[in-house]
């Protein structure tokens, strides 16, 4: 009356884990986090606010060649847009020295308005208005940017790299 039961199934191989942890710097915790030299919202946000940099000198530009008060660089406006999406392309694409290639850029918009103070006052100083803008952004963005570490700008204050207070663990989704 001995019944046999059928032998147990094998365990299903576990998931695979983490990435290999990454030292980012002498002495420093391992992380398996991306590098980044830019906070996402930072970088993020910067993107958001080059278009809306773009938009607003190119939809008050397009009224001054309607009325023909041409800005000064209006000949060249296929070479400003061109700078601003490679601007936007590296900081989109985290590249190390990306928020000071904003500041630049922005200088450069403020230097190319400045010809039109004479002709077409309202034009540059709207202009200037978006430039001093993009470029306080772009001063901004430097306080989460870190071009020599590189590891998840996203530390706090406490060093905790997640978000969270140090010695306190994120929150994880309950199983079920």
């Amino acid at each position: 009356m001995d019944a046999q039961r059928p032998a147990p199934l094998p365990a299903p191989a576990p998931p695979p884990g983490p990435a290999a942890p990454v030292m980012s710097g002498p002495g420093a915790a391992p992380t398996s986090r991306r590098r980044v030299h830019l906070h996402p919202v930072w970088r993020y946000g910067l993107v958001i606010a080059w278009a809306a940099a773009l938009v607003g000198l190119l939809v008050p530009e397009n009224m001054g060649y309607t009325l023909g008060k041409l800005p000064f660089w209006w000949d060249a406006a296929i070479l400003v847009v061109a700078a601003v999406v490679v601007v936007v392309t590296l900081i989109l694409r985290d590249w190390r020295w990306a928020p000071l290639a904003s500041i630049a850029m922005s200088l450069v918009l403020v230097v190319l308005a400045l010809p039109d103070l004479g002709e077409n006052p309202g034009i540059a100083v709207k202009q200037l208005a978006v430039d001093v803008g993009i470029l306080l952004v772009s001063i901004g963005a430097l306080s989460a940017w870190d071009p020599k570490r590189g590891d998840g700008a996203a530390t706090d204050a406490t060093g905790a790299s997640d978000g969270t207070a140090a010695g306190t663990t994120p929150l994880q989704p309950e199983a079920g």
